[in-house]
């Protein structure tokens, strides 16, 4: 089972790359939305990382990087797993 930090993190990145219409969740729009995680970005400061640094570049690389699709912003979405799934 997976925290339900995490589980609105996987559903934040799920969102951003639905609004942006993009045709994959990438692991760089997951790590963007962990950037908005406190237990994640706590770490990612412990080790030194500049969070603000981390959000400019993942920007600009997902903007540069990411195929759009206009059909994927309808279609994409989550499948919650029984695991994860909270009462």
């Amino acid at each position: 089972m997976i925290s339900r930090e995490l589980e609105r993190s996987l559903s934040v990145a799920v969102n951003a790359a639905r609004e942006m219409s993009h045709q994959v969740i990438t692991v760089e729009h997951l790590l963007a939305a962990l950037l908005d995680n406190p237990s994640a970005a706590k770490t990612l400061r412990a080790c030194g990382g500049n969070l603000e640094a981390m959000r400019r570049d993942l920007k600009e690389y997902i903007d540069t990087h990411v195929r759009h699709h206009k059909k994927f912003a309808r279609a994409v979405g989550i499948v919650r797993p029984a695991a994860v799934r909270h009462g």
